[in-house]
């Protein structure tokens, strides 16, 4: 099965924001995304029922950060939302979400 990738642009939040408006992606992999600010970033992970899976915390700094999310356990669709471990405000440049197309015969 291959993967595809979920694009998302600049954005900004002090508090948290959901990637894809609160949709879900199918086997999450990784999620990365372009920072202009030093703030740590917590990604949590929730199931296609809202019930709290875990989290993926980043170091803080500018630039690139990755979080690994191959430990979910698979077969499922998540929803993804980046939450401020710092003060301020977060702003990113870009991001993806690398997941597994979910083929519906």
């Amino acid at each position: 099965m291959g993967y595809a990738y979920y694009q998302f642009w600049e954005t900004s939040f002090s508090n948290y924001i959901w990637v894809n408006g609160n949709g879900s992606f199918y086997n999450p992999r990784h999620i990365n995304f372009e920072k202009d600010t030093n703030q740590p970033i917590t990604v949590e992970c929730y199931d296609y029922n809202r019930n709290y899976v875990g989290k993926v915390t980043t170091s803080s700094g500018y630039h690139w950060k990755q979080a690994d999310l191959s430990w979910l356990p698979r077969g499922k669709s998540y929803r993804i939302k980046l939450v401020n471990a710092g003060s301020g405000t977060v702003r990113l440049r870009q991001g993806q979400v690398a997941h597994e197309d979910m083929i519906i015969a």
